[in-house]
């Protein structure tokens, strides 16, 4: 399937909170977001073209984002959403503060990783 996105996404792992515009509210798991939309993991469906507020919970920034956008893509185990009104320069902030994390969290797996075959066969007495 090739890539139609228009934005670069960053891998994240952020809770947040779906409404329906109007509707109820639920909470969710963010995987992955841009400045053009992110991607939901949630057991409950919408249908395709939904309109949703997602209140993001970026505790990496200490603050709520609030977005809007709908629902462009369905998957068994989530939804894609494009944002129709985002606050750009929060959530520019709140995707830098996350992929830093990220690069962070791989890497010392990444050297770790290098380093490792060499003890794999090592027995540790205890």
């Amino acid at each position: 399937m090739s890539e139609r996105r228009s934005c670069t996404r960053t891998e994240v792992e952020l809770k947040a909170l779906i409404r329906e515009i109007p509707g109820e509210g639920y909470h969710a798991r963010i995987t992955n977001i841009g400045k053009g939309g992110l991607f939901l993991v949630t057991p409950r469906r919408l249908r395709l073209g939904t309109d949703i507020i997602v209140d993001i919970d970026a505790e990496t920034i200490g603050s709520v984002i609030g977005v809007r956008g709908h629902i462009v893509r369905l998957t068994d185990g989530g939804m894609a959403v494009e944002f129709t009104h985002a606050d750009e320069k929060t959530l520019e902030m709140l995707i830098n503060v996350e992929g830093a994390m990220t690069i962070k969290k791989q890497k010392p797996q990444a050297i770790f990783s290098k380093r490792l075959p060499l003890y794999n066969n090592l027995s540790v007495a205890r």
